[in-house]
């Protein structure tokens, strides 16, 4: 520890941030005096001194002080309409209107602007005169023509506006584990969002030409300007890939090709990153090379540039990273000081926190910190565990850093994305280094002679477009193989604590197999010649196939570590012995940063200085673990193999629990999703089987000659709500999918459900309504082999010993090869369902009307088993209808409880103010809203029957 007290410091920087941002005070202070007991642990022991220990200690308290104090600043400058929106039901807006500086590029996306202010005017509509404030803002600008795009092209950062609009709160998660765009936006300082409707509602004009926020302006007009180039280059379908890959705009990505590299793993390439950084800088420095510039004016030219690039390619927080980590590693070159990565990758992450605090919530800041870390520790000691061929070690390199790279971001993967592709670690190692050594460089290349040569620039890019075609048809291939796309639920977070422990003792078991290697111990070379480890062959220099030529040093005795030094209370150590007795002992490179202490011994010549031990006589050749005694060496050497094999079993048991964590859970749930206007509900089954009833479904009013509206990678509720929420609980497959009926707002988000989902067999009401979602699902259906039945009153599925699905309506199915009716109004065939979950019943009607309602509830025992006591659970029709949940329906099934599927402040003013009053007056218990409540989930146990909200106040966010 105390070679690198810098990463320690940093570690204990970030456990201290994070503890403050998830803890609350006591809990912080509690973490604390636990890092306390732990570093007072650690000096005593010897592991790391006691200087260090207090300043990792003092490390965590200021970080935990750091972020607790930008979380005191993080507040909006208008408390009193915070508390006024949070107050109402649903949230209130307010008119007003807002003056400030654009601080961000302006981002135009068919009908939509978007852009953040820092207002330093705020009026209300009924104020008379402005507040002074500093609030940050998102603006949200819907255009009314086409011609207005071409004005709002022409606002840049740094822009000063006046807006007309309504001042709103960002949506919070309604669903569990749901997107908290609200949280999203306060980690970026932003607590409102200004809706305003038309261009004319913005009133813009240049702002100060030397502000912070004009020259990131020109920044944002050059990168604009390179990515029309781009659009010049390449195809229309490849246009976008290219802008993403070269200069990091994504904006322009086409949403099914970039969905196809998440899949596999593979958007790293397409997020600015230190990958990106180096391609840079090699190109950059050989061109001043050719340029015949001398070092140091190279070094500062590099220097100079990073910045630069930084800033053109959009600042992301890889980017950042890559930037510093650069910037401080050309200056440590420079100085000739540059040993460790480790410690310029603890100084990015310190200056970027103690910058942003919130930055530490950041996806891509956890995933390019702990992957850049990882490879740095990682890679080194499995390398050297592989034995070594020179033919084709350039492959078990390049195998290295893409395991070690794949085995680290696995638990943030699964965390955030809950998936993975089995094909992953072989598409990345195919396409990483194609992409990266030819197809960026190319497409640089050619963006930079489109600027000075466009004819040229016409060359580069043509095997470029070549190379993106094969990259894109194997990614294409790959992606097709949808039984090797695993879904995984979202670990806890102790877990991911767990694998990375794990990963920690791997790494430490493969030091000790390399250790063992004997071709890795020094070999007898030439007098006047160290005995360099073989790891050591990689620095070889130009034009030479051996070792790279090291000064001479003069033959001597093998000698001994220096007092209280040795392998085993400094485990990067381990000596090396010269078998035959004539050359200096040499410590074993383990992969890190030369040491202070074991420099000297490696440049010692002459006789042992008298302060050092001597040898005994006759054991001047012998190795110096050899002189302990043999049996603690001989029991370690046959436990290593059953350490190995506890650390292998470890990690598939921490696999196995990801993959299958509720596997001895027998609690049955039902969850009513909050997917706004529409239906959507999960049934989870005592063993484990999962049926979706509807998807809900995404409404769009645009009209003939209105394309221009549609957005280039549009909200859809079953790809944005539906599956990433499936997809968090571990659903890996659907067992039954239930069409209640063929309306948009149930169906258009399942055509993405069976697109991510494995189905296993589809109900529907065995009729068609011609629409193209309902054609394009049911032919989608066919593609995959899902058997699809039409549902018949009597009908039932038992998934196991203790749940029932009975299908009460409609009537009859469609008969063996008869024809299938076309019905345009779907409501009244709706597929009504009698859920029974250990003997809880729960009634699900889809859309049925009063009319439907009336003849099952007529029917008595021909049709409708009913329970002998009340219903527990009835979903209330049609998202509450004035026209359905009639008096006599409710008397028939004396309901226990009724939740209502709606979205907040639809247009049809769902659930009716009628429906309301006739549950009141059944005396329904409880009344549950999707609108006002969020989710709403059922959990029955054979003790019982549990309910509970997303939203518990009943408080629309």
């Amino acid at each position: 520890m105390n070679r690198r007290p810098l990463v320690w410091f940093a570690a204990c920087w970030v456990a201290g941030s994070a503890s403050a941002a998830s803890l609350e005070a006591a809990g912080v202070w509690l973490a604390c005096g636990a890092l306390l007991a732990l570093a007072a642990a650690l000096a005593l022991l010897g592991r790391a001194s006691r200087p260090l220990a207090a300043v990792c200690l003092a490390a965590f308290v200021l970080a935990a002080v750091h972020r607790m104090w930008a979380d005191e600043r993080n507040v909006t400058a208008l408390p009193d309409l915070l508390a006024a929106a949070e107050g109402a039901s649903p949230s209130a807006s307010f008119a007003v209107e807002a003056e400030g500086t654009i601080v961000s590029a302006v981002e135009i996306d068919g009908d939509r602007v978007r852009f953040r202010v820092m207002a330093d005017a705020i009026r209300e509509s009924d104020a008379a005169a402005p507040r002074r404030v500093r609030e940050r803002l998102l603006v949200l600008v819907r255009l009314a023509a086409q011609p207005d795009r071409d004005i709002t092209a022409r606002w840049q950062r740094g822009d000063r506006v006046r807006v007309a609009g309504e001042l709103e709160l960002p949506a919070g998660a309604t669903n569990s584990g749901g997107f908290d765009y609200r949280r999203y936006l306060r980690s970026q300082r932003i607590h409102w969002l200004l809706k305003a409707e038309g261009i004319g509602a913005v009133d813009a004009a240049p702002g100060p030409n030397w502000s912070a926020a004009a020259l990131l302006g020109r920044a944002d007009a050059v990168r604009g300007w390179l990515g029309a180039r781009m659009d010049e280059l390449y195809p229309d379908d490849q246009a976008g890939y290219m802008k993403g890959l070269v200069l990091g705009i994504r904006e322009s990505l086409d949403p099914e090709q970039f969905r196809q590299f998440s899949e596999l793993g593979l958007t790293h390439v397409l997020a600015i990153s230190g990958l990106h950084v180096a391609v840079f800088l090699f190109a950059l420095g050989g061109l001043l090379r050719l340029l015949r510039l001398t070092r140091e004016r190279t070094f500062t030219a590099l220097l100079a540039a990073v910045p630069l690039y930084v800033l053109l390619t959009g600042a992301s927080p890889s980017v950042v990273r890559a930037g510093i980590m650069a910037m401080l590693g050309l200056v440590a070159a420079r100085m000739g000081r540059l040993k460790d990565g480790l410690h310029v990758l603890a100084a990015a992450a310190l200056a970027m926190l103690i910058w942003d605090p919130f930055l530490l919530a950041n996806v891509s800041f956890q995933l390019s910190f702990l992957v850049t870390a990882g490879l740095i520790v990682g890679v080194p000691p499995l390398r050297r565990a592989l034995p070594r061929r020179t033919k084709i070690q350039p492959l078990i390199d390049l195998a290295c850093v893409t395991i070690v790279a794949q085995a680290v971001s696995f638990p943030l993967s699964i965390y955030y994305f809950n998936q993975f592709h089995l094909l992953s670690l072989f598409a990345n190692l195919l396409l990483v280094p194609f992409i990266s050594s030819i197809v960026m460089p190319l497409g640089a290349v050619s963006l930079i002679a489109a600027a000075i040569w466009p004819a040229g620039a016409e060359w580069f890019a043509w095997p470029a477009v070549w190379g993106n075609r094969l990259t894109f048809g194997v990614v294409g291939l790959l992606a097709e193989a949808r039984a090797l796309k695993t879904i995984w639920a979202t670990p806890p977070v102790i877990w991911i604590a767990a694998w990375y422990g794990a990963l920690a003792l791997l790494g430490a078991y493969l030091n000790g197999i390399a250790s063992q290697r004997p071709e890795l111990h020094a070999q007898p070379e030439p007098a006047g010649r160290p005995a360099w480890p073989r790891e050591f062959d990689r620095f070889t220099a130009p034009g030479r196939s051996g070792e790279r030529e090291w000064p001479a040093f003069a033959a001597g005795p093998a000698t001994e570590p220096l007092p209280g030094i040795s392998p085993r209370n400094a485990p990067g150590l381990a000596a090396v012995h010269s078998p035959n007795g004539a050359e200096p002992g040499i410590p074993r490179a383990t992969g890190q940063a030369a040491d202070p202490v074991t420099a000297p011994l490696a440049a010692w010549s002459g006789p042992a200085p008298a302060s050092w031990s001597a040898s005994p006589a006759g054991s001047a050749g012998e190795p110096i673990a050899a002189r302990r005694s043999d049996a603690p060496a001989c029991f370690r050497k046959r436990l290593r193999p059953l350490s190995g094999a506890g650390i292998v079993l470890l990690l598939g048991l921490l696999l196995a629990y990801a993959y299958w964590p509720d596997w001895l859970d027998r609690t049955a749930r039902l969850q009513v999703l909050d997917i706004g206007q529409g239906d959507a509900l999960l049934v989870r089954t005592p063993s484990g089987k999962h049926l979706l009833i509807d998807g809900g479904g995404t409404v769009s009013f645009h009209k003939p000659g209105e394309e221009w509206r549609t957005r280039n990678d549009p909200f859809e509720v079953g790809r944005d709500v539906v599956v990433p929420l499936l997809m968090k609980r571990g659903v890996k497959e659907i067992d039954l999918l239930v069409l209640s009926h063929l309306d948009h707002d149930h169906i258009g988000g399942l055509k993405a459900v069976v697109e991510s989902i494995p189905v296993k067999r589809l109900l529907w009401n065995g009729t068609v309504k011609p629409t193209p979602e309902a054609l394009a699902l049911f032919r989608l259906a066919l593609d995959r082999g899902i058997p699809v039945y039409g549902a018949a009153s009597g009908q039932t599925w038992q998934p196991d010993g203790h749940s029932r699905v009975t299908v009460l309506w409609p009537a009859s199915a469609v008969p063996a090869g008869g024809t299938v009716p076309v019905k345009e109004d779907q409501n009244s065939s709706s597929v009504v369902l009698l859920l029974e979950l250990y003997e809880r019943t729960f009634l699900l009607t889809g859309d049925i009307d009063a009319t439907v309602e009336r003849l099952l509830a007529t029917a008595g025992g021909e049709t409708v088993r009913r329970p002998a006591a009340n219903i527990d659970v009835m979903k209330i029709a049609h998202h509450g209808s004035r026209y359905s949940t009639s008096g006599q329906w409710l008397s028939y099934w004396r309901p226990l409880a009724a939740v209502i599927s709606a979205g907040r402040n639809n247009m049809y003013g769902h659930p009716h103010p009628d429906v309301l009053a006739r549950l009141r007056a059944a005396s329904v218990p409880h009344i549950f809203r999707t609108d006002r409540d969020g989710e709403v989930q059922f959990a029955v146990t054979r003790s019982g029957l549990y309910a509970r909200t997303v939203i518990p106040d009943g408080r629309a966010p």
